[in-house]
């Protein structure tokens, strides 16, 4: 939902549909649990690509911003002295293979929601391209190496610091994920998940937190147990997926060859399962690293 230009920069301008000024979005429906997923499957062509160009639109807004931004640092003689960091906490879901919309909802499908890009300008490092993947939990220490600030054991992120000043040579750093509060918990193939009331009975407004959203504590353990999770390599992806019967299910797909995820390879390739499995439970149960 941007203003102009931004909303039509990309559009259609032929297009006059429930979408044409920002995706229509009922928020009494969606806090009421209806089954938003299936409504979402089933938009035609023609919304899909009306939503993508708001959504490019509300990018390009966010370009704005960030001059601006960067603009006013140099403007206040700041420009040689500031460490900036362009990211995300997630990225969206747009219709891509095996999802539907939303964002930081579901590890189906490709890496668009959990693997959003990083930018990092730090005066005086030389530019360069930097393919290896790191971890929100990795920027503070980042951070404190580049401050020259004492970092406290109990961190657990890895410093990529080296990485930027090229004293380091760059690895692979799996990384762990869980979804969150379930907005939506969308269908898995193969899987009868467990079942969860919609957001207006799992919550309740809480006066003594500034009327938030608050979960029922009669819920938390339920929530818990049902969240998807996550452990992703350089090229392999492992979704661990509680079901209604109390076990758990594992898709693993090869994102090299399958950047969408959807071909799950679990039977086929028992001796990559068998280690990440492992290492995903040890995490999971006993926090294992």
């Amino acid at each position: 939902s941007s203003p102009e230009p931004y909303r039509s920069m990309f559009a259609d301008p032929d297009y006059q549909g429930p979408n044409r000024d920002k995706v229509a979005f009922d928020i009494d429906t969606f806090i009421g649990g209806t089954d938003l997923e299936s409504k979402w499957q089933a938009l035609p062509p023609k919304e899909m690509k009306q939503i993508r160009a708001l959504y490019d639109g509300c990018t390009r807004q966010f370009d704005t911003c960030v001059g601006e931004i960067l603009a006013s640092i140099k403007a206040n003689g700041l420009e040689d002295n500031t460490i900036v960091i362009v990211t995300g906490d997630h990225g969206d879901d747009l219709y891509e293979p095996g999802v539907t919309l939303g964002h930081g909802l579901t590890f189906n499908g490709g890496l668009q929601a959990n693997l959003p890009p990083m930018i990092v300008h730090v005066p005086g490092a030389e530019p360069q391209a930097i393919p290896e993947i790191v971890r929100m939990i990795d920027v503070v220490p980042t951070l404190a190496d580049f401050l020259g600030v004492e970092k406290p054991p109990v961190w657990q992120g890895q410093s990529f610091a080296g990485w930027i000043r090229k004293t380091e040579t760059p690895v692979d750093r799996p990384f762990y994920g869980e979804t969150g509060f379930p907005f939506i918990q969308f269908s898995v193939k193969g899987v009868v998940r467990p079942k969860l009331p919609p957001m207006d009975e799992l919550t309740y407004i809480d006066p003594d937190y500034n009327f938030q959203f608050v979960l029922k504590p009669e819920y938390l353990d339920r929530l818990i147990q049902a969240k998807q999770r996550c452990l992703r390599t350089r090229d392999w992806k492992l979704v661990c997926t509680p079901t209604a019967s109390g076990t758990r299910h594992f898709a693993l797909f090869h994102m090299t060859v399958d950047p969408d995820a959807e071909t799950d390879v679990a039977q086929s390739r028992p001796e990559i399962l068998a280690p990440m499995r492992a290492a995903l439970e040890g995490w999971m149960d006993q926090h294992i690293e």
